[in-house]
């Protein structure tokens, strides 16, 4: 028998172009599901509740030059924050404002009317963030507590408006400015949540709102009506 050899040639995958498009599914809540195609209209048999969550189980197992939903690119925020179990996200509440509650497996997301995307927090989470936030809005900065632990800790901040807010063991509220820059002498790491990051944000902006309005009374009086005025806003958000 003569012997002959085979070249065996692969063929290299190269990136593609996928797009995600919303389609109609009767035997979910909502109502639709979100389904990917490569961009000459080949189904790529991938679905589910968010286009984000489907564009993470793209990336796992293809090769992806750009992943587009209604012509918008969708970047790789679900992948850097690695959705548990992606392909059984399931959206569990549709708030007022057109936010969404999502649970990917154990992990639970709030993605924005914009398509954005956030890790949520728990109850106790938000509970701790909430004391930090109004020590801080009370006195303008934080309340060191034990000065030495501080500035041993490495403190956990994040940016709002160009400016590093930060959290650090020993201090109760937040150190910015002047004051990060005399406790945080062990470093500065960016690793808070990013649904911490947005309940943040959705308290400053009603607390600027809040203190808008009771600007008129003097300081003595202005706290209790402030804080009320603060819940009235953050209740309808």
């Amino acid at each position: 028998m003569d012997k002959r050899e085979f070249e065996v040639k692969a063929n290299p995958q190269k990136p593609e172009r996928y797009v995600i498009r919303k389609e109609a599914e009767r035997l979910l809540p909502s109502g639709y599901k979100y389904v990917a195609y490569m961009e000459d209209g080949t189904p790529m048999y991938l679905g589910g509740a968010t286009p984000e969550a489907v564009a993470a189980r793209l990336r796992e197992g293809h090769l992806v030059e750009s992943i587009t939903y209604e012509g918008k690119p969708i970047d790789d925020q679900v992948s850097k924050i690695k959705l548990s179990n992606p392909g059984k996200c399931e959206i569990i509440k549709i708030h007022d404002d057109g936010d969404r509650t999502i649970r990917c497996g154990e992990m639970e997301y709030i993605q924005t009317a914009d398509g954005k995307l956030f890790e949520e927090i728990s109850d106790e989470e938000t509970d701790i963030l909430m004391l930090h936030l109004i020590e801080h809005e009370l006195v303008g900065r934080a309340r060191i507590v034990d000065p030495a632990k501080v500035k041993k800790s490495i403190c956990n901040c994040f940016t709002y408006k160009g400016k590093d807010y930060c959290f650090a063991k020993g201090a109760i509220g937040m150190l910015t400015g002047a004051q990060s820059d005399e406790y945080c002498e062990a470093g500065k790491t960016y690793k808070v949540k990013s649904g911490m990051r947005k309940r943040f944000e959705t308290f400053r902006q009603c607390a600027e709102a809040a203190r808008e309005k009771v600007k008129e009374l003097s300081e003595a009086e202005r706290i209790e009506p402030w804080f009320e005025e603060i819940g009235i806003a953050m209740g309808e958000v």
